[in-house]
């Protein structure tokens, strides 16, 4: 495929698919909508977290807000973080509904 013909798929793809679509959040690395979160974590099981790094007494801007909001109504767990605790803390518990459900799906 041709940049120029790539360009316009990948267009294709944000605008006309993506966009419209209210169940579906995507974006391409690199070039995330204001607000996105510090960190997107990917997490064996299949497991999907983002967290907004905070420091101890730091707010989320209101963009933060909507895409932490935009992220949970997607059923996927979105947090501000401020400590190391809290961050270990959420990755175990995603990791357990990560394996909790793979676990249903494969009869066990």
């Amino acid at each position: 495929m041709a940049r120029s013909e790539e360009m316009r798929f990948q267009d294709l793809m944000r605008d006309e698919i993506f966009a419209k679509d209210p169940d579906v959040m995507a974006y391409k690395p690199g070039h995330p909508p204001k607000g996105t979160p510090d960190f997107i974590v990917f997490i064996k099981g299949g497991g999907v977290c983002v967290l907004e790094a905070k420091a101890y007494n730091g707010n989320p801007t209101p963009k933060q807000k909507d895409m932490i909001e935009k992220y949970r109504k997607l059923g996927i767990r979105a947090e501000v973080v401020r400590t190391e605790k809290k961050v270990r803390k959420i990755i175990q518990e995603v990791k357990a509904n990560a394996e909790r459900r793979q676990s249903e799906t494969s009869g066990e």
